[in-house]
């Protein structure tokens, strides 16, 4: 198992016309997928929560991708982040 802290975001675009992000992060390993509360009205969301996923037997890569909520429309990725466990 690897246990994963999503702590916190720093200096996120503006990415709609208010200027705010209502940012929530998903992690994925294999096939198993986590997501993170939304924090709304944030340029520097503060998350501070931790999961603990199974590790793969091939291709051990961390995904984390940070997305901006949306009330009407599809939720929008700001970015992503790779992580080769394999690595570690």
């Amino acid at each position: 198992r690897v246990a994963v802290t999503v702590k916190r975001a720093e200096n996120l675009p503006k990415v709609d016309t208010l200027g705010w992000i209502d940012g929530y992060c998903v992690i994925t390993l294999g096939d198993e997928t986590h997501k993170t509360r939304i924090v709304k009205r944030q340029q520097h969301p503060e998350w501070n929560e931790s999961f603990e996923l199974s590790l793969p037997a091939s291709s051990p890569v961390l995904i984390l991708t940070l997305f901006d909520w949306e009330l009407r429309r599809s939720d929008r990725a700001v970015g992503q982040l790779h992580v080769s466990l394999a690595d570690i």
